[in-house]
């Protein structure tokens, strides 16, 4: 269960203002994915480092000018560490590169990405679960509530998205296989399957 502490307070206080001028998908400030995804960890740790890597766990990648020293500033090497194992390479789309490459690409960053979470250790695979686990939710919410119109701000291709997010799956098994979090990605990726069914296209070369 999350513990209320004047450092969680300046964790949430900082990601909310870090955020403020962005949105979801569907709306929504962003701040309720990183506060959702806190609220997740809370449920699998008391790690109050992990709960605030958590909570600022998009603000190097998302957030313009802020930096891996600012997050290790403000809450020391051992949370900028864990955001710095999450935090995904910029994909532009590329589009004047042929869609076979393209997409090939698109693999390899994934699989880029993988690898540095693996290699970051059992605190960014902590994070990289619950932050899948949110973004599973929200993307089955957006489904039902909007359909295609929802899915089509997507980059990614929803296929691409789901066969990653097992591959993450295989991680957390790997680094925590006793304590519940692996096994809440495994059943919200298999309503995802469900849900996002008739929105699923193969990917065409």
């Amino acid at each position: 269960m999350m513990k209320y502490t004047p450092r969680l307070e300046k964790a949430i206080r900082t990601a909310a203002i870090l955020h403020k001028e962005q949105f979801r998908k569907d709306g929504t400030p962003y701040f309720s994915h990183p506060y959702s995804v806190a609220v997740i960890l809370s449920e699998y740790t008391d790690d109050e480092d992990i709960i605030i890597a958590g909570l600022m766990h998009d603000t190097i990648e998302d957030v313009e000018g802020y930096t891996h020293e600012k997050l290790k500033d403000s809450f020391g090497e051992r949370v900028a560490d864990i955001v710095e194992g999450v935090t995904q390479e910029r994909w532009s789309g590329h589009k004047e590169i042929p869609k076979p490459e393209r997409i090939k690409m698109y693999e390899e960053m994934l699989q880029r990405d993988l690898d540095k979470i693996d290699k970051a250790g059992p605190g960014s695979v902590l994070v990289s679960g619950a932050d899948k686990i949110h973004n599973l939710l929200s993307i089955m919410e957006g489904a039902k509530n909007e359909g295609e119109n929802y899915l089509n701000h997507f980059k990614s291709n929803l296929e691409q998205k789901l066969r990653y997010y097992r591959h993450a799956l295989i991680l957390i098994r790997k680094y925590h296989p006793n304590i519940g979090l692996a096994d809440k990605l495994e059943m919200s990726l298999n309503e995802a399957d469900e849900v996002l069914k008739p929105y699923i296209k193969p990917i065409k070369s």
